[in-house]
């Protein structure tokens, strides 16, 4: 069994995802556990010793609160379920990510996030979550508890989520522009211009040229229209557009059409593959002021790195207030890097490329591959002890530990 791209491997082991809650408790109380989901973590943080415990297997029952504008549901729902289930009772999720496929639980505790200067990450929708502890004891934390920044983003590392409430905002329409061959000196020169053209933003690009591939604006029918040229060009015309080979028919509808939230923030439909699969995904996130000469650093290393990336992918997300979010101290650009499956060549890539943003502070995604450790991590995560000392007290027997979670010193 392995992880979504490819590049984890689980062995022979089977998932167990009991029916009840008493069934995942009783699991938890007898096993080592680590928390899966969907498996679309590239990085180690689903693995580890003991049992692979899902809480799949528990019913999806939405519940909606039009009162408190929530909806409360498993926390193994994965997104675009979620998103259809809104849609029919005219309610949204104010952001998603690239990819409908991945589970809430799993996106929140890895700090998965969308795109816009405005957008918080994912898990910053939460009003409140429960979770079976190391005793098999249902916990709960909201909005003002002790806990709940600390273990919003907590990589399955003290409890097994169950279920989430989230806020909800009435439905909208989004439409995607896609603008093509953006001169790189422009978008050095105004950044905030192209970033700030849509509700949602991603740049597309292979580095080393003079131009990026793409740019798509994601904006919000009844908001600003999208500019007419941006950087000097228009917008494509095609209801799809290439990102990379094999993947443009698996996207969602371009060309400025407008429609259902659901079917546009995501790049990829439900119905499809997520990206091309059989790859393997890196992202760091830097401070805004130091991103262009980031990206400078990282053009000049190009002719190292092409042969082994498929894509990269630059988005901004707004500050939150996680402790181990990499959002916590001010709003980011993420550089995004998707290779492919060719572990030994993306070594050596992910290496080349920390070296060259070593000097911006870079910090990296938490479910995606990358060569940091706890000593480095501790640099760039103000509460990183006090996180540890957290999820240490909620689960002292360390049933949901792994030397993975070591490594990075989440967990003692």
């Amino acid at each position: 069994m392995q992880n979504w791209g490819g590049n984890v491997d689980y062995g022979d082991r089977r998932i167990l995802a009991p029916k009840t809650l008493e069934g995942l408790a009783e699991a938890i109380q007898e096993n080592q556990v680590r928390p899966i989901g969907t498996m679309h973590s590239f990085s180690d943080v689903a693995l580890g010793d003991g049992l692979l415990l899902s809480a799949a297997g528990l019913p999806f029952e939405p519940e909606l609160n039009f009162a408190d504008s929530s909806v409360t549901v498993s926390a193994s729902t994965r997104f675009g379920e979620l998103a259809l289930f809104l849609e029919e009772n005219g309610l949204a999720l104010k952001n998603m990510g690239s990819l409908p496929h991945i589970s809430l639980a799993g996106a929140y505790a890895t700090g998965t996030h969308g795109s816009g200067d405005t957008n918080q990450m994912l898990s910053s929708s939460l009003k409140a979550f429960s979770f079976i502890d190391a005793k098999g004891e249902l916990i709960h934390y909201g909005i003002g508890d002790e806990n709940f920044d600390a273990c919003r983003l907590g990589l399955g590392s003290y409890g097994l989520w169950v279920s989430v409430t989230l806020h909800v905002v009435p439905t909208y329409q989004i439409r995607q522009d896609v603008y093509r061959q953006i001169p790189w000196e422009s978008f050095y020169e105004d950044p905030k211009l192209g970033t700030s053209a849509g509700y949602s933003v991603s740049l597309f690009t292979k580095w080393g040229g003079a131009k990026i591939d793409q740019l798509w604006a994601k904006s919000m029918i009844g908001d600003l229209q999208p500019p007419a040229t941006l950087y000097g060009q228009s917008a494509e015309g095609n209801s799809l557009v290439e990102l990379a080979p094999g993947v443009g028919a698996n996207l969602t509808q371009q060309g400025g059409v407008p429609g259902p939230w659901l079917d546009r923030l995501p790049h990829f439909r439900l119905d499809a593959t997520p990206s091309a699969g059989n790859e393997i995904q890196t992202e760091y996130f830097l401070n805004r002021d130091a991103a262009i000469e980031a990206m400078r650093e990282i053009n000049k290393i190009s002719s190292l790195i092409n042969p082994t990336l498929v894509i990269s992918e630059i988005r901004t997300i707004a500050q939150d207030s996680a402790w181990l979010s990499p959002m916590k101290q001010e709003d980011k650009i993420a550089l995004h890097f998707t290779w492919k499956n060719e572990r030994q060549s993306v070594s050596k890539a992910v290496d080349l490329v920390e070296r060259a943003l070593a000097p911006f502070a870079p910090i990296p995604h938490w479910g995606k591959v990358h060569h940091f450790d706890e000593r480095r991590l501790a640099l760039r995560h103000e509460k990183l002890s006090e996180a540890r000392a957290t999820f240490d007290s909620l689960d002292p027997a360390g049933k949901f530990s792994s030397e993975y979670l070591r490594i990075l010193g989440v967990r003692s």
